[in-house]
């Protein structure tokens, strides 16, 4: 209690005051923004409450995913082409000639890749293997497309939800795919062997004329 007792001025409070006046501001603007932005949001309810699943995505990256995209995805044939009009793909940041693409949205998935990179999911084992080995802005890059192919997905059918195929995913897939191939190895027939010892030749003896 010794370390709180002090002087307290009359300037010092007024300045508390107009400082609590101002966070009070603040809060209320927010709120009237937050009813603002749940207002617009809501004839896209459905569509934001699908990113919502993916680890990483809450409610406010949900709602910006569908105000940088659009909740229409039949624009985008495939899911690549998502990634590729966002400019988020290794080809369109190696190139120095090239546009970064939107950085609100690059923000956003920067963000979200941040939040599972430690998970125990399949983004996030995705990202973590990744940066060992090429680097973490290559892997954010590559981890931000996978968050657009599944986003692309679940928009292109109402009824989609995310299931998670795990951490171990890779390496289960990578150790069946190796034994499927040392198998297939085995049943191939072994070439003969050749005898290793050499044929003995004579040898050719050459006449003196005498």
């Amino acid at each position: 209690m010794e370390a709180l007792r002090g002087f307290f001025t009359e300037p010092q409070a007024v300045l508390l005051r107009l400082m609590l006046a101002n966070i009070d501001r603040l809060s209320e603007h927010a709120a009237l923004l937050d009813a603002e932005i749940e207002h617009a949001m809501a004839p896209f309810s459905v569509q934001a409450a699908q990113p919502d699943e993916i680890t990483g995505v809450g409610q406010v990256a949900a709602q910006e995913l569908i105000a940088k995209i659009g909740a229409e995805i039949s624009c985008f044939p495939i899911t690549t082409h998502l990634a590729s009009w966002a400019k988020f793909c290794p080809q369109a940041h190696e190139s120095a000639s090239r546009k970064k693409g939107n950085r609100r949205l690059a923000s956003s998935l920067g963000r979200i890749v941040f939040s599972f990179g430690k998970s125990a999911t399949f983004l996030g084992e995705r990202y973590r293997s990744i940066a060992r080995h090429s680097g973490k802005p290559k892997s954010l890059v590559a981890a931000g497309n996978s968050v657009l192919t599944v986003i692309c997905q679940l928009l292109s059918d109402s009824q989609a939800h995310v299931h998670d195929l795990g951490a171990d995913y890779n390496d289960s897939r990578t150790n069946k795919d190796r034994r499927a191939r040392r198998l297939a190895g085995q049943l191939q027939p072994r070439p003969a062997r050749r005898s290793s010892s050499a044929t003995a030749r004579p040898s050719s003896s050459n006449p003196k004329a005498a």
